[in-house]
Order: structure tokens, then sequence, then C-alpha cells
């Protein structure tokens, strides 16, 4: 009887980090670059075994006692946002897979979809949050603050010379960890991406309002049911007690 309190105790937590992802999402929905998040839940018992190396046997496949809902894994959505011209040279977006490599402050890399470019005082091609674009030689130095830039991501000057390549990687979901809104960490190393460069525009977010909204809503039912079965579990704990004691 103590297990249904942990069961639907922890379906509430579960859902409550589901609905805190959603929520992200929907703060985001107007964030250039942005990518939603993917959540899923898991069985308790499962879950921790498998994180502490398992118990002799232990597969997917075998059947366990219900221990209660705990959140599972969190991907991130790869799919393509919505482009927007907006006929600035150094606004770049990028249609099809693959993301800017950028270096941070700390000289990590880091990734991101949104090509909201600027120039600092030393001319580097830099991110919102002053991060270092890459090109294939390192940082992007652009001259004369004009820059032309085709489909493959070559940049040229404004006299038409080749400068570099802007360095773009493609990342499988489950490597990256997100730094920021718009900014990833990743797990292993790219690959050649197969995103084409659009000069003059940007990726709006990708999540999907209206179906986020009906998730959140979901979530909200199940996370009143789970509040209506502890209260259950609880009245029927009080009723036990007070019978056993009268005994």
């Amino acid at each position: 009887m103590i297990k249904g309190v942990y069961s639907a105790a922890s379906s509430l937590e579960a859902l409550q980090q589901a609905q805190d992802l959603l929520a992200a999402d929907v703060a985001n929905v107007g964030t250039n670059g942005f990518r939603a998040s993917r959540a899923a839940e898991g069985e308790f018992l499962r879950q921790l075994v498998y994180q502490v190396g398992g118990f002799g046997g232990l597969t997917a496949n075998t059947p366990t006692v219900g221990t209660g809902a705990v959140q599972d894994v969190t991907s991130i959505d790869l799919s393509q946002g919505p482009l927007r011209q907006t006929g600035r040279s150094l606004d770049l977006a990028l249609d099809g897979d693959g993301f800017f490599a950028l270096q941070a402050a700390d000289g990590s890399v880091r990734y991101t979809r949104d090509g909201r470019f600027s120039l600092d005082a030393l001319g580097h091609l830099v991110a919102g949050d002053g991060s270092l674009a890459l090109g294939t030689n390192g940082p992007l130095t652009v001259q004369g603050g004009e820059i032309g830039v085709a489909a493959d991501g070559t940049v040229t000057d404004a006299a038409g010379k080749t400068m570099d390549r802007l360095r773009i990687e493609a990342l499988p979901a489950g490597s990256l960890q997100r730094v920021g809104s718009s900014e990833f960490r990743a797990g292993e190393p790219g690959a050649p991406a197969t995103a084409k460069v659009v000069q003059g525009a940007l990726e709006g977010s990708n999540v999907n309002l209206v179906r986020t909204m009906t998730a959140m809503m979901e979530v909200l039912r199940a996370y009143e049911a789970s509040q209506r079965l502890l209260q259950m579990q609880d009245q029927t704990l009080s009723t036990a007690a007070t019978q056993v004691g009268a005994v």
C-alpha cells in the first residue's frame, strides 16, 4: 500500500518535470534557432537498475512490479524551423541538418542554429552572446564589414575574395546538452552537414505552439489524476491505520 503512495508521488514529480520542459518551449517560441525538447517517462526501478549497472540478468524485456515513474530521456527536436527573410548580410540561416560551430569565452566549442551574427571591435564574426563564429581555420575575421556567404558556407569579402568557410556540423540529438536557450554542447564529434546557408535570413523556433499547448493540457490532466490517486492512497492508509488501531 505504501508503494502506491510512492508510485503516485513519483508520477507527480515526473509530470512536473515534463510540464517544465513544455513551458520552456512555449517561452522560447519566438527565439531564433530554438530547438524544442522531447521527454519520455520510464519505470523507476528499471531506470535505477540500468544506472547502477543492473541486477544480473535484468534486461529491457524483464517484467518488474511497477514502482512509479521517473523522467527518462530528454532529447532535442532537430526538425527544421521556419525561415524568414531579413535582408541583413550578417543574418544567416541553415536550411537542413547542421549547426554553426562557435568558440565560447572558455575556449570550448558550442553549436547553434541562431544565425544572428555581428562584428566585434576586432572584426570577428560573433554570435549574440559574444562567442566567435568558427570557420575551417578557426575564428572567422571579416574584412571591410560586408560579406557574402554561399550556400556551402564559403565566406567572401566585399571584393569577392574567399576568406574561409563556416564550420557547420551535423550532430545527433542524443549527444546535445543545452547551454542557454539556443546553444548546445556536443558529447561526441560532429560530421559534415548537409545544410545550406541562406544569407539575409534567420531561422525561427521549431516549437509547434498548438501541439505544445495540447501536450501541456494532457500533462495537466495526468497530474490531476495522479493527485487524486495519491489522495485515495492516503485515505486508504488512514482508514487502515484507524481500523488496525481499533482491534
